[in-house]
């Protein structure tokens, strides 16, 4: 095949965004996977049909591209009007007139296409064909991180990873990898600073080392929920430079790409999501990583049942990891396995005593089980407290579960002004007080709450999570939405105020999208 002939195939080849790989339009970042380019001024989100024929121009590496090749790579070859192709056009020139013309100019060729003209290192096709590939060998050691912030649905706080290094040398740079990731998996403020301090440290060392960089990505994000708000939007760009950087070097590097793709928190991008992880499971099925996140996607969309057995895997697979038993322990509760949920957050708290993730799961999952006073109990004893978190927060647990214990109005009318107050400090508070009002038979309480929390109406949810000492910042494109579906919040379900706070947070397009239904939706 000649040089022109494979340039031709090209321009006509499909643009999957997904899988199509970074690069530079002057001093323009393009990153297609998320329709993002970064120019020095700011970022442009652009359409996903703009972004395709954006790809589509620049992987002609300076050949014209006809319109005809244009419909084929963007719109599959579908019969299209003209209008459709010149509004295209029209967004692109529009976009290239920022940074002063200095990324890339549209250029039309009369009655031939169009030209793209840039200092450009495009996507070729087989960088772009490369993107989502993963090795399979059975001999590489797996290296895993999971602690479920910016793409978990059960409350945890960092994204899920798995690395594969394609080599371990022995060397100071492999040390401080393995230092780095292993500070990260801790999720906790002084270790995921740590973690980059270690991975920067690393990738300095070794330059060229994509496991390096991919690891460093993924402390940015860990680190995330721990950075000032006004601070996070600076992180996730770091974040972004390191993935885009490792897949410069390994355009198959699939931690980074998936990085990459969902650094961005999939709140109202669930389908988008939730595609990229099953293309990449179909890929590497073994991939940890993406199994843990899918599994806490489809808690977040209400899909108890789907998400149980992809929780199970991850569980088998890694047994030394809290965060996906506390999580599982939840989803078991959701569908009704309420023995199996109680041991297995039982046996975690055996494992793992001083965890402030299991110990706050167990209480819950007590309180709201039939077992409220051995919760009350147990938040009372000050020995088993975790460190670091204020002695208020202990007690108001403790009259929260002592209403739910006795039933008593006093103790009710307590435990709903306690909960109502602390739902103004934080958003992992929020959370709680919706469940506990619901629970309790306040359902103007809840979807008050409600409100507050996924739309900042009636009262200005706290910048924390939890509490300041704990240190753990909410992020504002961040909202958890798995407590709607469980068993706490039945009495929401059934009210209907639900069915509009679904759709306004975005959750029944969803569904639509997706031809799915929830399981609250499901007659069984």
């Amino acid at each position: 095949m000649t040089t022109k002939e494979s340039k031709d195939l090209d321009a006509a080849a499909p643009v999957d965004l997904a899988h199509a790989a970074p690069f530079r339009l002057g001093a323009a970042q393009v990153s297609p996977a998320t329709r993002t380019i970064q120019f020095p001024d700011g970022e442009a989100i652009l359409e996903p049909r703009v972004m395709q024929a954006l790809v589509a121009l620049a992987r002609a590496e300076g050949a014209v591209v006809s319109r005809d090749d244009l419909v084929a790579s963007c719109w599959e070859g579908r019969a299209i009007s003209e209008d459709a192709i010149n509004r295209v056009i029209s967004k692109l020139r529009r976009l290239s007139e920022r940074d002063g013309g200095g990324a890339f100019k549209i250029e039309t060729i009369a009655r031939v296409g169009y030209r793209l003209k840039a200092g450009c290192a495009a996507p070729t096709a087989a960088a772009t064909a490369q993107t989502l590939e993963a090795t399979r060998a059975p001999d590489r050691r797996r290296l895993l991180i999971f602690g479920g912030a910016a793409l978990a649905a059960c409350g945890a706080a960092a994204a899920g990873l798995m690395l594969w290094p394609r080599s371990r040398p022995h060397s100071e740079a492999q040390l401080l990898i393995d230092q780095g990731l292993a500070a990260i998996r801790l999720n906790l403020p002084d270790q995921t600073a740590q973690a980059v301090a270690y991975l920067r440290e690393a990738t300095t060392l070794a330059p060229d080392n994509a496991d390096a960089w991919s690891a460093l990505g993924y402390a940015y994000i860990s680190n995330l929920r721990f950075t000032p708000r006004e601070e996070q939007a600076a992180m996730r760009q770091n974040a972004l430079a390191a993935f885009e950087r490792a897949l410069t070097i390994a355009p198959d590097h699939i931690e980074a790409h998936l990085g990459l793709v969902l650094e961005r928190n999939p709140y109202g991008r669930w389908a988008f999501a939730e595609s990229v992880l099953r293309d990449a499971l179909r890929r590497a099925p073994d991939h940890l990583g993406a199994t843990r996140v899918l599994f806490s996607l489809l808690n977040a969309v209400g899909r108890l049942r789907a998400a149980a057995p992809v929780g199970e895997r991850s569980v088998a697979r890694d047994p030394m990891a809290p965060y996906p038993r506390m999580h599982l322990a939840m989803t078991y509760w959701g569908i009704g396995r309420v023995e199996e949920s109680l041991r297995m957050i039982d046996g975690a708290a055996t494992r793992w005593p001083g965890h402030f993730g299991v110990w706050f799961t167990r209480f819950w999952l007590l309180t709201y089980n039939g077992q409220a006073a051995r919760a009350e109990a147990i938040a009372r004893d000050r020995s088993g407290w975790p460190a670091d978190i204020p002695d208020w927060n202990f007690e108001a647990c403790a009259d929260t579960a002592r209403a739910f214990a006795t039933g008593d109005p006093a103790d009710r009318t307590r435990a709903l002004e306690i909960n109502r107050d602390l739902a103004t400090r934080g958003a992992g508070f929020a959370q709680n007080a919706i469940s506990v009002h619901a629970s309790l038979g306040a359902l103007d309480g809840a979807f008050e709450v409600a409100d507050a929390y996924f739309f900042g109406r009636g009262f200005q949810v706290g910048p924390y999570l939890f509490s300041a000492q704990q240190g753990a910042m909410l992020q504002d494109d961040l909202r958890l939405t798995h407590f709607l579906f469980m068993p706490a919040t039945a009495a929401m379900r059934r009210d209907r105020r639900f069915e509009a706070l679904v759709e306004e947070i975005g959750l029944a397009a969803y569904w639509r999208d997706m031809r799915v239904a929830p399981d609250y939706r499901v007659v069984r």
